[in-house]
Parts: structure tokens; C-alpha cells; sequence
């Protein structure tokens, strides 16, 4: 019992934040911090100036849905 008290006062590591921000047919450079001349993105520009970004990445599909459902239902192109 007293084991349990002493260990229910121990606080739960912080998890990290994750946002994933997944756009269809969005070109790499069509973002405001890439100095796109009109498009305007306040909000992306504001998590790329303070979070991490990942400026390397490969599609294995010359399309983009097998990429997508890998991404919603956790599983790989060649997994049926």
C-alpha cells in the first residue's frame, strides 16, 4: 500500500506534440516560407519558423494514394 502512494505521486513522462500536416498536390515550394510571390500561409509559415522540419522524403508510388493509405492505415505499399 504504501508503495502505491509513493508511486502514484510520480509524474507520466511528457509525450511528445506531433502535428502532420498532409496536403494533396501541394507542390514543395507553394508554401509562404519557401517565398512563394502570392500564396499566402501564416499558420505554416509560423510551425516551420518554431517546430521541425523534414526536408527529405520519398515516395515509392508515382502517385500519391498508396503513400496516403500507408499514412491512415499503417501499413506498407507491399502489404496487402
Amino acid at each position: 500500500m504504501i508503495l502505491g502512494l509513493v508511486s502514484s505521486g510520480l509524474a507520466e513522462p511528457e509525450r511528445p506534440h506531433l502535428v502532420l500536416v498532409m496536403a494533396d498536390n501541394q507542390g514543395w515550394a507553394q508554401v509562404g516560407y519557401r517565398g512563394h510571390p502570392f500564396l499566402n500561409t501564416p499558420n505554416l509559415d509560423a510551425m516551420a519558423t518554431s517546430g521541425i522540419r523534414f526536408e527529405r522524403f520519398y515516395a515509392a508510388a508515382p502517385i500519391c494514394s498508396p503513400n496516403s493509405r500507408c499514412l491512415h492505415d499503417s501499413c506498407g505499399i507491399d502489404t496487402p
